[in-house]
């Protein structure tokens, strides 16, 4: 199965990112775009023309339906958020870290010269299981067992953490003779 990458939604600064009702409208226009893409895909999404915003404005328009795409409302698509300056990008991961959430949530920023980062809390652990998905371009439990020295069923846990947070995307599903499955992921990035 491919996956499809949309091309980038850039985000106006106008209207000004302030108001929570702002937000809302960006955010409603996100999941509208979401919906309307074939699973699984990859929604960019361009803040490069915002300088600042608000908490609430960055909750509505960024988080909320971050959370829909993680939750599972929003089945099969995905978000990664590209190009901001450090004051937008300190306010949303100041979003994703806030309390008052009911599971983890993390995204990755495509910064201005190509590189990725995730915003958000992820352990140590996670975020190199992420960045060694990346360096093999797809993986599976085998590989990563195969490459860190781990139990297949170690590295089955760590890659189903990195899927149920939406970092990898599943492309690949067999039954294998043994039972179970043989999954393979591709990376958001």
């Amino acid at each position: 199965m491919s996956v499809c990458r949309a091309n980038p939604l850039i985000v106006s600064s106008e209207p000004p990112p302030i108001t929570p009702e702002a937000g809302r409208a960006v955010g409603d226009e996100i999941v509208r775009k979401l919906e309307g893409l074939q699973e699984p895909a990859v929604l960019p999404i361009d803040l490069g023309q915002l300088e600042y915003s608000t908490t609430g404005w960055i909750r509505e328009a960024i988080i909320n339906p971050l959370r829909r795409t993680i939750g599972g409302d929003i089945a099969g698509r995905y978000i990664v958020l590209m190009n901001m300056h450090e004051e937008v990008r300190s306010a949303v991961d100041q979003g994703l870290l806030a309390k008052d959430r009911k599971r983890d949530t993390v995204c990755i920023h495509i910064k201005r010269n190509g590189r990725s980062e995730i915003l958000g809390s992820l352990p140590e652990l996670d975020a190199e299981t992420y960045m060694a998905a990346k360096s093999m371009g797809t993986i599976t439990a085998r590989a990563l067992a195969d490459s860190v020295g781990i139990r297949i069923a170690a590295a089955s846990n760590r890659l189903a953490r990195l899927r149920d947070l939406h970092l990898l995307i599943p492309i690949e599903s067999d039954l294998i003779a043994t039972g179970g499955r043989h999954l393979v992921y591709e990376p958001l990035t």
